[in-house]
């Protein structure tokens, strides 16, 4: 979508509503490209994007501040890891079969830790010299008001940028034939 001298594009995983389940801290990802072809400056603001989910009593849930984001990850692993050895202490029988699950915990929590580090869309400035960002937005789907989830649900991303209001509502997961994959311009 362009408006003016700002294009912005989402991309979205298929089964990102599926994969929400599946992880041990629960969030919602969607990958952003910023582009700004005019002459001045642009200061992109990643605090304020929101997205709102439709089917559960239009919640609106504002992004995920990456490194707190991080640091809770950090902390569940932590909490889990003095957990499992006071649960090892008191039932050293289960010792095995807990820290198989606290090695693969941890695994899955640097490893989200890392991509978060190094993938997360961050607040900038483009312009001439640097006219493009891209990154991940975070999204938290703990909530009362969003509950379970539907078989499709529905989604409206909104980006503000300098007085403009990007707005991209869209389904998941889409329904045979309505997956439309576009070349980039």
């Amino acid at each position: 979508m362009w408006v003016e001298d700002v294009g912005i594009t989402l991309a979205v995983d298929s089964q990102e509503v599926e994969k929400v389940h599946r992880r041990h801290e629960p969030f919602f990802g969607v990958l952003l490209d910023v582009r700004y072809r005019g002459q001045g400056s642009l200061d992109l603001a990643v605090d304020n994007i929101s997205l709102e989910f439709v089917k559960h009593f239009q919640v609106v849930q504002t992004s995920i501040d990456p490194d707190a984001f991080s640091q809770k990850v950090q902390n569940d692993a932590d909490e889990l890891d003095h957990q499992t050895a006071r649960e090892v202490e008191k039932h050293p029988e289960k010792k095995e079969a807990k820290q198989a699950y606290l090695r693969a915990f941890l695994k899955d929590s640097a490893e989200l830790q890392e991509f978060v580090g190094k993938n997360s869309l961050r607040p900038t400035r483009l312009g001439t010299g640097n006219p493009e960002i891209s990154g991940w937005v975070l999204f938290g789907t703990e909530s009362k008001w969003i509950g379970g989830w539907k078989k499709q649900e529905e989604f409206i991303l909104r980006v503000p940028i300098e007085g403009k209001l990007f707005e991209f509502p869209f389904k998941l997961p889409p329904k045979p034939g309505e997956v439309l994959l576009r070349k980039r311009e």
